[in-house]
């Protein structure tokens, strides 16, 4: 094969995987729905229900990323909020991401948390970058399902 051909294969592979290391930065939103639960019963969730869910990905200058999620759910007192939580974040492969909420933020407040751990699959679609995969709350909350992330650009 011509050396110019390689060069040029080798240096386009290069700048997708640069523009793939930075398209993690800034907000995701998405959706997540119940595939199975068994949560309290006075919390039924509909299957398949779409519930909004966010993250934010900050990249921290050691490349590393802090990461955030945001989802609807109830103080203490029942009243709606949006629940801030602390994620834990893993690439697994180049095209899979794996993450685990581990702790509330905001508000102080909050319900006991059903932190999601999350597997991931990443995939492009035009101008969106896509996070594609299933869920699962593990314990007294036992519930899993699927979930998806869209951010535009890049």
């Amino acid at each position: 094969m011509n050396r110019r051909i390689i060069s040029t294969l080798i240096f386009s592979t290069f700048l997708f995987f640069q523009s793939f290391s930075q398209s993690l930065e800034g907000e995701w939103k998405g959706s997540y729905a119940y595939a199975k639960q068994t949560y309290f019963s006075d919390f039924d969730m509909p299957v398949d229900k779409k519930n909004p869910i966010k993250l934010y990905f900050k990249l921290n200058t050691d490349s590393s990323y802090s990461i955030y999620s945001y989802s609807k759910g109830k103080d203490i007192a029942g009243k709606d909020t949006i629940v801030v939580c602390k994620v834990l974040y893993k690439k697994t492969s180049s095209d899979s991401l794996y993450l685990e909420e581990t702790a509330v933020l905001k508000p102080s407040n909050a319900e006991p948390a059903c932190f999601q751990k999350m597997y991931l699959k990443i995939k492009r679609e035009k101008k969106l970058t896509i996070l594609e995969g299933t869920w699962k709350s593990e314990g007294e909350c036992n519930s899993s399902g699927k979930i998806k992330f869209t951010k535009k650009g890049v």
